[in-house]
């Protein structure tokens, strides 16, 4: 499919000069994986089982599959 002008709205970039970046400040108190204080080796694999689902490992196995059929 070929894409067209009316494919995308027509901007104008205008400028005033007067920007300027906001610089932020980002540390690791609200960054990264914070498990609960109660995470022990007894229920370390409740935790593994929340992020890594049985749809996880379908879902990649059949993302190759399809990317090989569609290729082929």
């Amino acid at each position: 499919m070929e894409e067209t002008d009316e494919d995308f709205p027509h901007f104008t970039w205008i400028s005033n000069n007067n920007f300027v970046p906001q610089n932020h400040t980002f540390d690791n108190t609200n960054s990264g994986f914070h498990p609960a204080r109660n995470l022990t080796d007894d229920n370390i694999l409740t935790y593994f089982q929340w992020y890594f689902t049985q749809e996880l490992p379908e879902e990649i196995a059949m993302k190759p599959n399809g990317y090989f059929e569609f290729v082929t």
